[in-house]
């Protein structure tokens, strides 16, 4: 039986779209429709794939359209160091003969061994194919997915079985049957791993129609029983809508960067982009997850949380990670949560240093250089301390207590996301890349995701975003 932890954590790192590799620009409109279209690769074959070449795993129900597949095999190799996946029993010259666009290049490669272990499991993932070297290898951006390694920078592992899926996920934006409404039924298959006795979760994904007129809305709604019956839920939460793709904000063009990250447990989605803002920062995404539950089972036996942000950052202050995780309370209602973190300054802390309710608080603080005590040292020789770049870090805590009758102190500890201080650049990596192969990385603000510790060209984001 896996525990938590051993629930493989899989990568989709500033996956590029067309406009960045193929020179193919999309509209808004296209974007929003790759971004759906990635997802379905990711989540249905490099988290929750089985030895099924055609069929998803983890999705309950899925109205997104899904043709665009190329090509499809089970005898992928891989070698330890390179960039090159090979098919053994494929011609990949003449794979698309006959067709418009007369070769792979542009195309995507979607890989996956249904229970890869440790490291190795990170391969699994999406790249695009920069190459055809012969007719049995082809050549791929191996940052999107590759785990970490020689120099920190990704390349593959030595594999062999390897199922893979070639896809056009470009053509994939074009094809009839998209419209407001489309949309995946995602299956949290980790959540009883986490809470023994939890109902696998669920979580669908809408493909909507914004005011403005393309479609760049997503829509979410929440069902911590897992009760999707084919059509929805018993449970399920009022809608939520985010707007990943505007005419005002980031994405307006359709040049973006998409980024996934997650297991059967969580998943936090971005779409990153230049906007007439010039903002390279600001992005629009998701956080879910299941997160540890505090209370007994029969008390919360379905927890799960939910951020979103859009044209926005990933923050520890005001309406994202500091109080914007949602929850259904005992009572049905969803409600917003505040996180609670461990001091760093003890119980004895004067006012002006613990902030506001907008999160100027302790761990702000840090950034004052005399109080800057998140950056450790642990050494000493004679009376000098050794810098080590050693940081402090905290997990959160959800917290409701304001509202009569639903009073929680503590409900569940969050697993996916931890806080440090707020002056460490984005993109800086915490973790030993060597014990502990799934560290994490400052997205802003202190806010940590998890990382493989890989280095991008351009730093752990593409493009600069």
């Amino acid at each position: 039986m896996p525990t938590p932890l051993q629930i493989p954590i899989k990568y989709c790192k500033s996956l590029e779209g067309p406009e960045y590799t193929a020179w193919t620009f999309m509209t808004a409109t296209e974007a929003s429709r790759f971004f759906h279209r990635a997802l379905y690769e990711w989540w249905g074959f490099c988290v929750n794939g089985t030895n099924s070449l055609t069929v998803p795993g983890g999705l309950a129900a899925v109205s997104v359209p899904t043709g665009s597949l190329v090509a499809k095999g089970s005898d992928g190799t891989t070698s330890f160091g390179f960039d090159v996946f090979s098919s053994p029993g494929s011609n990949f010259i003449t794979m698309m003969s006959g067709q418009v666009s007369g070769t792979l290049v542009g195309k995507y490669l979607v890989t996956w061994i249904p229970g890869s272990p440790d490291e190795q499991s990170t391969d699994d993932g999406v790249y695009f194919i920069k190459s055809v070297e012969d007719a049995t290898h082809i050549r791929v951006d191996i940052h999107s997915a590759g785990t970490r390694r020689l120099g920190n920078h990704p390349f593959f592992w030595d594999r062999n079985n390897i199922n893979w899926r070639i896809v056009d996920l470009y053509a994939a934006t074009l094809m009839s049957g998209w419209g407001d409404g489309n949309y995946q039924v995602l299956t949290f298959q980790g959540a009883p791993t986490v809470n023994p006795g939890q109902a696998q979760s669920q979580v669908k994904i809408t493909h909507h129609t914004s005011s403005a007129g393309n479609e760049g809305t997503v829509g979410l709604i929440f069902s911590p029983g897992g009760t999707w019956n084919g059509t929805n839920f018993t449970d399920g939460t009022i809608e939520q809508d985010v707007s990943f793709f505007n005419l005002s904000g980031s994405g307006a063009t359709g040049q973006s960067t998409y980024t996934l990250i997650g297991g059967q447990d969580f998943i936090i989605a971005e779409v990153r982009g230049p906007s007439p803002q010039g903002s390279f920062t600001n992005g629009s995404g998701f956080h879910i997850e299941i997160p540890n539950r505090n209370y007994p089972e029969e008390i919360d036996p379905n927890p799960i949380a939910w951020v979103t942000w859009q044209n926005a950052v990933p923050s520890q202050v005001a309406a994202t990670y500091y109080n914007g995780f949602n929850m259904v309370c005992q009572d049905t209602v969803v409600r917003t949560w505040k996180t609670l973190v461990r001091s760093p300054m003890g119980d004895r802390v004067r006012a002006d240093y613990t902030g506001n309710a907008y999160g100027t608080g302790q761990w702000q603080q840090f950034q004052v250089p005399i109080y800057r005590f998140a950056d450790v040292a642990f050494d000493r020789v004679g009376d000098a301390l050794l810098h080590n770049d050693q940081y402090m870090t905290t997990d959160g805590i959800l917290s409701l207590t304001g509202v009569p009758g639903q009073f929680s102190l503590a409900r569940v500890r969050l697993r996916h996301v931890r806080f440090t201080v707020a002056t460490l650049p984005r993109g800086s990596r915490i973790g030993d890349p060597i014990t502990d192969p799934n560290g994490w990385v400052v997205v802003s603000n202190g806010v940590l995701w998890p990382w493989d510790d890989a280095l991008m060209p351009e730093g752990p984001w593409r493009l600069g975003v």
